[in-house]
């Protein structure tokens, strides 16, 4: 597969116009969840490339950022979160950045349409990250899929960056399902 380097937002509105020439990954639901090790996952995300896996890790939200690390791990990396389904996260607003999709069409990233259980627990974890003051962390146990990020060679040998959230810097994970959600 050949992946080009673009924003969250520009990949919505390519899916969106080339819709019918993706071909799509089994429907969520009928997708076994993996459970894994967020400091696993932060250490080698191309391991996890298109699956979906349960993790638990503290939620960073607030003036640019919303992601999920893990609070010990080592190297301090994170995935960038987006919401699966039509409910876009509504987070930072930067060039390129995310922008709503037709009314109802779900988030297709990269082959995968995702979807979105949101449910009370759901609207809690919204509700709970978006009121979070820098320096403040929740902690969740999050379904999602990971998209990852880093350099990969086309066809004709061409090397290109690939990425999600602020300039293009991170991995991608998209929630699909929130299970539990608490201050930190």
């Amino acid at each position: 597969m050949i992946r080009r380097r673009f924003h969250l937002g520009f990949s919505l509105t390519l899916v969106t116009v080339a819709s019918s020439a993706v071909s799509y990954a089994a429907p969520p639901e009928s997708t076994l969840v993996q459970d894994a090790d967020i400091c696993t996952v932060l250490l080698n995300p191309f391991a996890y490339d298109h699956k979906l896996l349960r993790l638990t890790g503290v939620i960073i939200r607030d003036f640019e950022t919303f992601w999920i690390s893990g609070p010990n791990c080592a190297d301090g990396k994170f995935l960038w979160i987006e919401y699966g389904g039509p409910k876009p996260a509504d987070g930072p607003k930067w060039h390129d950045g995310p922008v709503d999709p037709p009314a109802n069409a779900p988030l297709v990233i990269e082959g995968i349409v995702t979807s979105l259980v949101a449910d009370s627990k759901f609207r809690k974890f919204d509700s709970m990250t978006r009121s979070l003051k820098r320096g403040k962390r929740a902690r969740a146990t999050l379904v999602g899929w990971v998209v990852s990020a880093g350099v990969e060679r086309d066809e004709a040998g061409n090397e290109e960056d690939v990425g999600y959230g602020p300039y293009g810097m991170y991995s991608l994970f998209v929630i699909q399902k929130v299970e539990s959600v608490s201050r930190r």
